[in-house]
Order: C-alpha cells, then sequence, then structure tokens
C-alpha cells in the first residue's frame, strides 16, 4: 500500500509536471501575471507543457524504446547523461520561448535555473547520484518563496504547499528505495540554492 501511495507521488510530482503546476500558480489573480489577456496566458501554458512535458517524454520514450534507458525515473546513475541533457536544452528553449513575453522575465529565469539545475545534476551524476525529484522540488520551493516575497507575502499557501510537497516527495522516494537521504537531501539544496541564485541574478 505505501509503495503504491509512494509511486503515485513521484509520479504526481514528477520533474516534467511541476513546471506546470508553478505556470498555472503564477496565472492565478495573486501574482502580476494575472494581468495577461487570456491569449498570452494559453501561450505560456502551451509553451511549458510543451517544452518541459511533451518533448522531454518523447525524448524518454525514443530512449526507452532503443533501450538506452531502463525507466522514465532513470533510476539508474549511468543512463542519465542524454536524457538529463535534452531535458536541460527543453528548459532552456522554454526560457527563450517565454522570455519574449513582457513581464515574463521571472519566469524566463525560473527555466533557466531549471536548465543549471539539470545540468549540474548531470555532472553530478557522472560520479554520484543525485535525486533529479528533489533537485526540481528544491528549484520550485525557491522560486515560489521568490514570488511570494515579490508579491507581498500573497503565496503563504503555495509556500506551504511547497514545503509539504517536497517532504511528501523525499519520503516517496526513500520508501520506493530509489535514494538514499543523503541523496535527497544533496537533490534538494541544489535545486534550492541554485534556483535561488539565478532568480535573484
Amino acid at each position: 500500500m505505501y509503495r503504491s501511495l509512494a509511486r503515485v507521488v513521484s509520479f504526481a510530482l514528477h520533474p516534467f509536471v511541476m513546471p506546470l503546476y508553478m505556470i498555472l500558480l503564477l496565472l492565478t489573480d495573486t501574482t502580476y501575471a494575472s494581468i495577461y489577456s487570456l491569449k498570452v496566458k494559453i501561450y505560456l501554458v502551451w509553451v511549458t507543457v510543451l517544452f518541459t512535458m511533451i518533448i522531454p517524454a518523447l525524448v524518454l520514450m525514443l530512449l526507452k524504446s532503443y533501450h538506452k534507458i531502463s525507466d522514465s525515473d532513470l533510476t539508474r546513475r549511468s543512463e542519465r547523461l542524454i536524457p538529463v541533457s535534452a531535458i536541460a536544452v527543453c528548459y532552456l528553449l522554454c526560457g527563450v520561448a517565454v522570455i519574449r513575453v513582457p513581464l515574463a522575465e521571472m519566469l524566463s529565469r525560473f527555466m533557466f535555473a531549471a536548465a543549471a539545475c539539470a545540468l549540474l545534476v548531470m555532472i553530478i551524476s557522472l560520479f554520484w547520484k543525485i535525486s533529479l525529484h528533489l533537485t526540481a522540488s528544491g528549484a520550485i520551493l525557491s522560486f515560489v518563496l521568490m514570488v511570494h516575497i515579490a508579491s507581498g507575502g500573497r503565496l503563504m499557501g503555495a509556500l506551504c504547499a511547497a514545503i509539504f510537497a517536497a517532504g511528501l516527495l523525499g519520503s516517496a522516494r526513500l520508501q520506493l528505495g530509489y535514494h538514499t537521504p543523503m541523496q535527497v537531501f544533496a537533490g534538494f539544496m541544489t535545486g534550492l540554492v541554485v534556483g535561488a541564485v539565478i532568480v535573484l541574478l
């Protein structure tokens, strides 16, 4: 039962899905993005879904069909180089596509931060296994925190949800046996620090 629940949590909080949660949060009436027209909002959601969900998923499916990876969670450290590199490129392209939108600089910075996190995970994975899920979760938390501060403290609920989700996801990855506590912690801190530094810069 617990393993089944852990799999559901891992799927619901997959790195491919988290950017969609983030953009939907931004487009609520609690942030500056609420001024966008419906057309612009649809564009932002579509670009995010295309570059952070559809294309990466297709890349993983293609790699799996050619037996380059064993599973979509990239549980084997040795199989991460190509897919994580592709994911980083997708995030970069998403950041470039989003930066065209006026006032969307914060969102584009998050995408660039996500690309930096993916590249860092790829490099670390050459020597040691680190949690890609928790890296994404840490980056999301840092971004929500920055927007919370920038919006005058309007995202307290979202901030609490991001903290809870990170803890839940970390527990799920440990329950499934995919990572050690240190790998989970290192992934989370990597995303948190890199995300905050790039967004602030």
